[in-house]
This record gives structure tokens, C-alpha cells and sequence, in this order.
């Protein structure tokens, strides 16, 4: 990772960021903890597990369900990284430095479902490396008897 650089990492359905850790030692790139967010069944080994309740999750035209847009984002200097910058729908999840190559980064997940204008469709994963705009609800009207 360099200067100015945005990297998308793939999120897993149930499961949502919690932790970073970008270092030299991890060949593939940063390291990510993840915490499942519904109910799964894992087999015990290194692989996410499968969502028990039968549930909804899928999206189309760049859109991202709850925590599957996580984007590490460089940064200038501690202090960008320290104190995030705030992005409608998103939480900053995690920040850090890599004193190999001296520069910063943030963590970015989506907390709501977002659709982003420019994304590609890659081995049928969304990939987009800039932020979206949260997908309005519907609005439920009631008639009151």
C-alpha cells in the first residue's frame, strides 16, 4: 500500500470488521478480525461460517449490505488517522501505521446498506474503492383506525 490509496477488502455475510493490523509480516496484505453479526454453523477450522436463518442478502447495481464495503483508506499523517475523517453510513473501524514504508491508514466499514455510483463486478464480488451513499428505507405508511 501506498500514498493515497484506497484498498477494498472482501467482507463476509454475518460477519463485520472489528480490528486491524497492517504489517510487513503478513505477506497478503492487512490482517482483519472479523465478528460474526448473526447466527452461523462453522466447522471449527479457519473458514467463515454459514448463516442459519434463512435472511436476504443479496444486493446488485453497487450496492453493499451492512458491512461488506470495507475500505482501507491512506492517510497523510497520525493525526488524519487518529481522528477520521466522517463518511455518511460508514464507521471507522481501526487505524494504524506501517513504519516499513512510514505511512498511515484507516479502516472503514459501511454500517448501513450503501450503493456507490462507480464499481466494477469482479468474479461476481462488487468492488467499488470509493465510499457510497446510504440506500434509503422505505418509507411504511400506517393507516390509523
Amino acid at each position: 500500500m501506498t500514498d493515497d490509496q484506497v484498498i477494498q477488502i472482501d467482507g463476509h455475510l454475518a460477519y463485520k470488521p472489528v480490528s486491524v493490523v497492517y504489517s510487513s509480516y503478513f505477506e497478503d496484505g492487512p490482517c482483519i478480525s472479523f465478528s460474526n453479526t448473526e447466527e452461523v454453523i462453522t466447522n471449527g477450522g479457519e473458514n467463515f461460517g454459514e448463516v442459519v436463518q434463512d435472511k436476504d442478502f443479496s444486493t446488485n447495481e453497487g450496492k453493499f449490505l451492512p458491512y461488506q464495503h470495507i475500505l482501507i483508506v491512506s492517510e497523510d499523517n497520525h493525526d488524519a488517522c487518529a481522528n477520521p475523517q466522517e463518511y455518511d453510513g460508514y464507521e471507522s473501524i481501526g487505524f494504524g501505521d506501517v513504519y516499513d514504508d512510514i505511512f498511515y491508514y484507516t479502516l472503514y466499514t459501511n454500517t448501513e446498506t450503501v450503493k456507490c455510483t462507480n464499481y466494477t463486478v469482479e468474479d461476481g464480488k462488487t468492488k467499488s474503492l470509493e465510499f457510497g451513499t446510504p440506500v434509503e428505507k422505505a418509507n411504511v405508511l400506517r393507516k390509523e383506525q
